[in-house]
């Protein structure tokens, strides 16, 4: 029968096997374990707390407790440090705003600014004041011309010497707002317009009723795809053909605008294709150039047009860039990859009698688009010349061109431009 376990508490010294092993932090339990085969039992050493040890538990567990609480009091007490974030909630495209941020310093010594800088390619370091006074205020003025649509979020980071500042971190947030689009020519009269397939039916008539078909697009487009038998013809060289003021005239490539001055200049008959290139091509009908059998492209201001209107326009978006722009017209996300499948353009589920717009990011790619193009026949496919970049650069243009000047005041000097001021204080801890 296995002997009760042995427990020896000793007030000074431990003693096991006759070494000293500790003191009267120390207790010794014994414990008897028998191996299976042998028949003398082993003891087995344990050592835990002794009653010094227990006196001493109880008041660091107590000092632990109340250290805690006051470091949990002393965070909750604490002022917030400034968060140096400045909401601008709606900016427009290509305004110039400067911004004032205020830096307090809570030393009794003055605090130097070493530097201020931001890694935002549209946001610029105006000036700042390298030595704030002790508990004053000093200032960091920065410039935002937003180039880009969509949510903005621009840093500044200030570079302290000597000092462990609560603020580092200046920034502006907001939403970049394109601008609105100019409203089309309302005054375009139906007659003036011709379809694809009428125009080809008109094509095969005799003698002077058939029509001239003018390219007034650039040599460089015209030699990319054109119409059989089109003249490839400047407006301006158009108006001083005087042959052709008593024969019929279809433009390609071009408004009301040209057709109007035509008119003017006493040119009898002047219609206009209507569709261009896309319509032609979507018809089947015969095309000339070096890029035939690929999807007709447009400029960014003809894009934009097209997906504001309500003519059926569907926008493939093969971007990688996942940015809003400005167009009613709906758009299907996809990547260019998918536009070589026939599987995968049959899994578009385009709406039938639609007309097609393909975006990219740059422009590039079109030249991949033959198997898109050979199963979309029957469909008017345009290519966006120069992507979603030449599309935000005629947002920038069209944004210019609407900013009216203002009058902003920086230190009492009045300058009229188009810069919005603002003023944030306190290091932007009310801002919303």
């Amino acid at each position: 029968m296995m002997s009760r376990p042995s427990h020896r508490v000793h007030d000074r010294k431990v003693t096991v096997s006759g070494r000293k092993v500790g003191t009267d932090l120390w207790a010794v339990r014994q414990l008897p374990l028998r191996r299976a085969g042998t028949s003398r039992p082993t003891l087995v050493t344990l050592m835990s707390c002794g009653p010094s040890c227990h006196r001493f538990a109880k008041p660091l567990g107590v000092a632990v407790l109340v250290g805690l609480v006051v470091v949990a009091g002393y965070f909750a007490t604490r002022k917030p440090a400034p968060s140096g974030s400045y909401n601008l909630g709606r900016i427009p495209l290509a305004s110039e705003i400067l911004h004032e941020f205020v830096v307090s310093n809570p030393f009794p010594d003055r605090l130097v600014l070493s530097g201020v800088r931001t890694t935002h390619p549209d946001a610029t370091i105006v000036a700042y004041d390298p030595v704030i006074p002790p508990h004053g205020q000093g200032s960091v003025r920065v410039q935002l011309s937003p180039a880009e649509v969509g949510p903005l979020q621009a840093r500044f980071f200030i570079d302290y010497a000597g000092h462990r500042h609560g603020l580092r971190q200046l920034a502006f947030h907001g939403v970049v707002a394109p601008p609105a689009l100019p409203a089309q020519d309302a005054t375009l009269a139906p007659d003036l317009l011709i379809s694809a397939s009428e125009l080809l039916a008109l094509l095969n008539l005799p003698g002077e009723q058939t029509p001239v078909v003018v390219d007034v697009r650039g040599a460089e487009d015209y030699q990319r795809s054109h119409l059989p038998e089109s003249l490839n013809m400047p407006s301006f060289q158009l108006k001083a053909s005087q042959h052709l003021k008593t024969r019929p005239l279809v433009l390609v490539g071009d408004g009301p605008q040209t057709a109007a001055q035509l008119q003017k200049a006493g040119f009898e008959s002047v219609r206009i294709l209507d569709g261009g290139i896309p319509a032609w091509q979507a018809l089947g009908a015969p095309l000339l150039g070096s890029e035939r059998g690929l999807p007709a492209e447009i400029s960014p201001a003809a894009f934009l047009q097209a997906a504001s209107s309500q003519e059926g326009w569907q926008v493939i978006d093969a971007r990688t860039k996942d940015l809003p722009l400005p167009i009613s017209a709906p758009s299907t996300q996809v990547s260019m990859e998918s536009l070589q499948s026939p599987d995968s353009i049959a899994k578009l589920g385009l709406p039938k009698g639609s007309k097609v717009i393909i975006l990219t990011d740059q422009g590039a790619g079109r030249e991949s688009l033959h198997t898109f193009t050979e199963t979309m026949k029957g469909v008017p496919l345009c290519f966006v010349r120069g992507g979603a970049d030449a599309v935000n650069r005629e947002l920038l243009r069209i944004a210019r061109s609407q900013i009216k000047p203002v009058t902003a005041s920086i230190n009492g000097t009045a300058t009229a431009s188009n810069k919005r001021f603002s003023r944030s204080i306190g290091g932007c801890r009310s801002c919303p």
